[in-house]
């Protein structure tokens, strides 16, 4: 999911979605967004950040978005549930 209809998905958008998905009970979108952030976790095991306007860099952001990232992850986890 991105910032905004039509705009592409990043991932601090994305586990925010995943997030409210997972606390609302509505689980069939769930998979697509878990793929999505597995899909773009780098090498080094973060994500790369969501800045506004996006494109920037930011070592906080990076720090933050990897952050929101992997709650999004846990809290999605059919098999820790």
């Amino acid at each position: 999911w991105g910032p905004r209809e039509r705009t592409p998905a990043e991932v601090f958008d994305t586990a925010i979605v995943l997030l409210a998905l997972a606390s609302s009970g509505e689980t069939s979108l769930i998979p697509k967004g878990r793929e999505f952030l597995v899909r773009t976790q780098q090498s080094s095991g973060g994500w790369p950040e969501t800045t506004r306007p996006s494109g920037s860099q930011s070592y906080a952001q990076h720090i933050s978005t990897t952050a929101w990232a992997t709650l999004a992850l846990l809290a999605t986890d059919g098999e820790r549930q």
